[in-house]
């Protein structure tokens, strides 16, 4: 006769708990007899020290319409059940381990509740009584209290699940043995199974004795696993937003939020009724029987509470993600701060176009997770690129939860993906914490663009946050691209292996004027110099009034024209105003300025790699002075295309560097012509639509990978 329920109790290494655990279970089991239900016991195990296996041997109950057991090699949770549940023979299965006890009316509790509400349901307890290393009660609410979006984000349920037999998935269980990668496969499988159409409630009245113990395959998980699941069929848009619709729009008109807000806030003394309620404790007393360590006493004072989450789960953020992505794929993602005027998201906005133009099938997501008022140059985005700010679209969730979003979504619409990293704390912090996992599907690029700089005592010193973020992922970073060569140089110098994993990849940069332009223009004498920056404690826009005094007192009568505009610090413009210096406010495109004004371009910066900015002047035709930092001698070429200005030293030397190049470039009219063609010549071979496409197929090769 087909028995009622199959009890698939795990084991590996067990047998000092086994007497109270099976005790407990017989229990159920006769009690569920009286009731007409008919239990058998399937005890599967899983590479079983020597003394599991003979207490196993030995074990005789005839309260079970049978007893199975099956050895295994697995060494993993999750394949070891499904082993049980293929040799078992109820209409029903119901997991369990070998050191919980259960209430003597689990089992009658679990049928009643999953025959009244029909095939398509997992049941589970709806009390947990926490024992051993901590004390805690935890009531447990099922369906329709907890929905989709609340699994998504933290599993507000009990691996102790009940389900038909025959509504068990081929696919079964993931295994995910105790690593670094990937954990819970009872979480991961809840998720799965509501993307199925399968519900979760719980039986009335029913407790799980949960014992807690440091050395436990959850608590190992925990601790060594990346504390998430694998990609859930859950995720997909297209799976959850007709599921999860209904719960979102009732959270989201507002008495979704406050019905969820009474249930955290009613659960304590919803629950602490029932502790002091006279079934409860005769649950209690009689595992109390079993094993002393069930301690009623022990639960006074103690922790109480519901898997009722705060109303601000990152679950309803990611729903608004989805319909905004709706069922796409996406084969590059960009993880930035935000997207701001600037040199390196000119960089990547030119990789993302390079890699539409060459690829085809490229799909492109942009996630920035990093709070800013607003974004620029959205529009010059790839068209068809999608856009998430995750700070304006989850307002409320903290950082760890922006990078759970993050993780989820690559999981459901990017799993294979290349992850372009620019560096920032947001990007980091998401690879520190998740590229044990992804970097086996999904290949990483780190952008390198400079070491930041920074003086203790006249001593000057490298920022070491990006390299040590290198240095830690190395083998998880399957390209770091930096736009010039003098950084390659200087970290392959640092590293002795993985060499060839730095790429070299030239910003794009057009010629803003003809050789004939240049021509046109003339060697004469104009008298005004460029200055255009961020007015930035980085740019030394403090050192121009002292570069204008010292032209003055050389007798040199050249004025100093200054554009730009404070990003990180704060800077007052009217520091800028004195005799030979004009500030003329912010600008949003290098192009905007009148090049042909100008004889030539100062940059003063006090660290730097490549500047953009550089670039467009020696495009347009300006000779260019600047200090010999990062790779501006790639392209300032002493008395071709510019002068270099030693970077060492002190200011009054710095500034003496700069008059003397401004000297040099004034002694001959030609030869500033010369240099403006030269300039102008260097950038189209250089940096050059052309060449760029050709590095970026380098990079990233004739296919995509």
């Amino acid at each position: 006769m087909i028995p009622d329920l199959s009890l698939i109790l795990n084991l590996h290494d067990e047998t000092h708990y086994l007497a109270r655990t099976l005790r407990s279970t017989e229990e159920a089991a006769r009690f569920a007899a009286a009731s007409g239900i008919s239990t058998e016991l399937v005890i599967v195990l899983d590479r079983p020290a020597a003394q599991t296996q003979e207490w196993v041997d030995r074990y005789r109950a005839g309260c079970f319409a049978a007893i199975r057991s099956v050895v295994v090699n697995n060494g993993s949770l999750g394949p070891s059940r499904a082993d049980g549940i293929a040799i078992a023979q109820g209409e029903y299965f119901v997991l369990a381990d070998g050191d919980d006890l259960i209430s003597f009316n689990m089992f009658v509790g679990l049928m009643q509740t999953a025959r009244s509400a029909g095939p398509d349901v997992i049941v589970i307890p709806e009390y947990s009584f926490q024992f051993g290393e901590g004390y805690a009660v935890v009531g447990y609410f099922g369906h329709p209290q907890i929905g989709p979006l609340q699994i998504l984000f933290a599993h507000p349920f009990v691996s102790r699940i009940m389900m038909r037999r025959d509504r068990f998935p081929g696919s079964g269980f993931r295994d995910l043995p105790l690593s670094a990668g990937y954990a819970y496969e009872d979480w991961h499988f809840n998720s799965d199974a509501l993307a199925r159409g399968m519900r979760i409630v719980t039986a009335p009245g029913t407790i799980l004795f949960y014992r807690k113990r440091r050395t436990s395959l959850s608590a190992g998980s925990t601790r060594i696993s990346v504390g998430h699941i694998p990609p859930t069929l859950l995720a997909n848009p297209e799976i959850l937003l007709p599921i999860a619709a209904a719960d979102y729009a009732d959270w989201e008109s507002g008495s979704g939020r406050q019905r969820r807000q009474n249930l955290v806030e009613n659960a304590a003394p919803l629950i602490g009724n029932f502790v002091s309620s006279t079934i409860c404790r005769e649950l209690v007393a009689a595992a109390n029987r079993i094993d002393p360590a069930v301690d009623m006493r022990r639960y006074d004072g103690q922790q109480i509470w519901s898997n009722v989450f705060e109303p601000t789960v990152p679950g309803y953020a990611y729903y608004r993600i989805c319909e905004a992505i709706g069922p796409r794929r996406f084969t590059d993602v960009f993880l930035l701060p935000y997207l701001a005027r600037g040199g390196a998201e000119k960089y990547l906005l030119n990789i993302m176009s390079g890699l539409a133009e060459l690829y085809p099938d490229t799909s492109i997501l942009v996630l920035t997770g990093e709070r800013v008022d607003g974004h620029s140059w959205l529009e010059r985005l790839p068209p068809g690129t999608a856009f998430i700010d995750l700070c304006q679209i989850a307002p409320e969730s903290s950082d760890g939860d922006l990078e759970l979003l993050t993780l989820k979504l690559m999981q459901a619409t990017a799993p294979d993906a290349r992850i372009h990293l620019k560096h920032c704390v947001f990007a980091y912090r998401f690879w520190d914490r998740f590229a044990r996992v992804l970097s086996k599907a999904n290949r990483a690029i780190l952008y390198r663009f400079l070491d930041p700089q920074y003086t203790v005592e006249q001593r000057r010193f490298l920022g070491g946050y990006e390299f040590d973020f290198i240095s830690n992922h190395m083998e998880t970073l399957h390209r770091i691209v930096a736009d010039h060569q003098q950084i390659i140089d200087a970290d392959r110098q640092r590293f002795d292996h993985r060499q060839e994993r730095w790429c070299w990849l030239p910003t794009e940069c057009r010629t803003m004027r003809s050789a004939e332009q240049i021509g046109a223009r003339g060697g004469g004498w104009r008298g005004r110099l460029l200055w255009a920056s961020r007015l930035d404690e980085q740019k030394r826009p403090h050192l121009l009034p002292q570069l204008a005094a010292a032209l003055r007192r050389r007798g040199l009568q050249v004025g100093i024209d200054v554009y730009g505009a404070p990003l990180l610090q704060e800077f007052d413009p009217a520091e800028l105003s004195c005799d030979g210096l004009d500030y003329r406010g912010a600008f949003d495109a290098f192009d905007e300025l009148d090049c042909d004004a100008y004889d030539g371009f100062i940059y003063t910066a006090e660290f730097d790699g490549l500047p953009n900015v550089v670039l467009e002047a020696l495009g347009a035709g300006l000779p260019v002075i600047a200090p010999d930092i990062g790779g501006l001698a790639e392209v300032v070429l002493p008395n071709q295309t510019g002068w270099l200005v030693p970077s060492h030293g002190s200011e009054p030397a710095l500034v003496d560097g700069f008059c003397e190049a401004i000297c040099q470039l004034y002694e001959d009219a030609e030869r500033r012509r010369g240099m403006a063609l030269a300039a102008v010549e260097l950038i189209a071979s250089r940096h050059g639509r052309a060449m760029f496409l050709r590095r970026l197929r380098h990079v990233f090769g004739e296919r995509r990978w």
